[in-house]
Formats: C-alpha cells, structure tokens, sequence
C-alpha cells in the first residue's frame, strides 16, 4: 500500500512533489508486477476525497486521513502485504508499523518533533532523500533513495529558448520567489514567476512578495502552472532560477528543469549555492550560477 499524505489529491494536477512522486510509483510499481493500493486523497477509500484547501489543513487532518487507513487495515479492507508511508509522522505515530512491514520515506526536513519521533526508527525502516538530509536527522547510515520522475513526461527540448529566467514552486519564503525577482532585477533579465500562494504566509506574501511582483515591469506572475505546462515553462526558459533560502529536502524542480535539460540559475540557497552541496549526477547536461540576491558569484557545471 502506498500511503500518501491528505493534503493534495494524488496524482495532483499542480503543486505537490509528494504527490507526483506517489503517483509515478503507483504507475510504475503494476509494471514491476506488485499490486498496488494506493490510500491518499483522490481516491475512493480516502476519507478526504476532495483536495484540501492548505489554508484549512493542520497536523490533525494527517492524524485523520491515517486513523482511516488504520481502520480499513484492521477491519480487513485493505488486503496488503506492505506499507510504504508518505506521510510526516502521523503512520508511525498511529502505529502501522505494528500491523504491517513499512517503509517510510522522509519527505520533510528536520524539526525536533520529527526527530523525536524517527529516533525510535531503525535505520532500514527509513529512507531520506538525500544523505544531506539525513545527515541533517543524525542518520548517517539510513537508506536513502532519491526521489523519480516519469522521464516520458519530460522529453528533451532541442528547439530555442527565450532570454528571460523562470521561478517555479510555492510562493514561500523558504522558496525564495522575492530572492528571484531581486535577481533578475539586478541581471537584467526577465522573470516569470509560476507558483500558488501558501496560504499559511500570507504576510510574508503581502509584505515582501507582492510589492516586487506589482512593481516591476519585466516579472510576470503567471499563478500556479500545471501538468504539461510545467515542461514547456521550463523548457522555452533561458535557466530556473531557484534560490533556496533553507535546507530542502530533495527539490524535484531541479531535477524537472534538468530533464529537458535546462540551465539552473541559484542564488542564496542551501541546496545548491554557497550554503548547500551542489547536486551531483546531472551528467553535464545543466550548469548552475552560485550566489546570492546581487547578482551570481560563479558558474561552474552542477
């Protein structure tokens, strides 16, 4: 069973790298031979059926959507062998663990709640997404398993590309959108902005996002971008920018801008920049500017 968080439905059509990366595995997984049960909102025997509005969303609608899961395990219900946990917390709170053999993968980066609670894990019932984030829990020797993606969803772009730079993802501080802006000001270059408000930082919207967003001429701000959209904003762009203002677990928008393949512009950030790791693999087919909100400091293939 893959369980997924209640948050989005699942497979979303916006937001959500939880969610996608549920997906994929739910369609990839049958082809492999394993059947698959997938509880996560969007499907029938989830009790938030609907995607929920963020705004109304608290830990104890997690507890909920698990408490549910739990139910139909012990009822019978729900015919599975293993349990693989997309959730923060709540499954192994509730104690599903004890009724199957699962997995949880750790989506989210380290606060002391979630420490807390995964020091009493075994190494081999958790996977990180990276040995930076897991280094981050003090699980140096956990299993880590990068997050994947359906590479037919992403196929190479060879045609042109404009000059103007993209920011895709929440309109979070920690996603650094007013970073972006600064830097394609103080470059010179376009920027379309593509990302939703987070509803639970709508001061930090109101206060440093939107002034920069209604004051200059050359961002456009196009709200949140879905589906095939997603490749064709990132494939027509001259580079991502992603300027990471915190310690970000995976970042699967690096790896979508990669795939078509694209440039990636970073600036300010901890995953990749002057306070995080460079990621590794990309084969040459992405380069990556380092530095901060004046403008880049280093170029340098990542």
């Amino acid at each position: 069973m893959l369980l997924g968080p209640p948050f989005l439905a699942v497979p979303t059509v916006g937001y959500g790298g939880t969610e996608r990366v549920v997906a994929s595995l739910a369609a990839a997984l049958p082809r492999l031979g394993w059947g698959v049960e997938v509880f996560a909102s969007g499907h029938p025997e989830t009790p938030i059926r609907e995607p929920v509005d963020l705004a109304c969303v608290d830990a104890g609608s997690e507890r909920t959507h698990v408490a549910a899961a739990l139910r139909a395990l012990s009822a019978g219900r729900l015919s599975v062998d293993f349990i693989h946990d997309h959730t923060r917390t709540a499954a192994l709170r509730a104690g599903l663990d004890g009724l199957r053999p699962m997995l949880t993968t750790v989506h989210n980066d380290v606060d002391e709640e979630r420490r807390a609670v995964y020091r009493g894990v075994a190494d081999n019932r958790l996977a990180f997404l990276s040995r930076a984030q897991a280094a981050r829990y003090d699980r140096t020797d956990a299993c880590v398993i990068p997050n994947g993606m359906e590479m037919a969803d992403w196929p190479l772009h060879e045609g042109p590309r404009g000059e103007h730079l993209v920011f895709l993802g929440r309109l979070s501080r920690e996603k650094g959108p007013h970073h972006a802006v600064d830097i394609a000001k103080n470059l010179g270059v376009p920027l379309i902005v593509a990302g939703g408000q987070d509803p639970a930082q709508q001061e930090f919207f109101s206060r440093e996002l939107a002034p920069r967003l209604c004051g200059q001429d050359a961002v456009r701000w196009l709200g949140e971008v879905r589906g095939p959209d997603r490749w064709h904003l990132l494939a027509r762009a001259g580079a991502l920018v992603a300027p990471l203002a915190w310690d970000e677990p995976f970042g699967l928008v690096l790896l979508e801008a990669m795939a078509c393949p694209q440039p990636l512009g970073v600036g300010a950030g901890r995953c990749v920049g002057p306070r995080g790791p460079a990621p590794r693999g990309t084969g040459g087919r992405a380069s990556g500017v380092l530095g901060g909100a004046d403008g880049p400091a280093v170029c340098q293939p990542v």
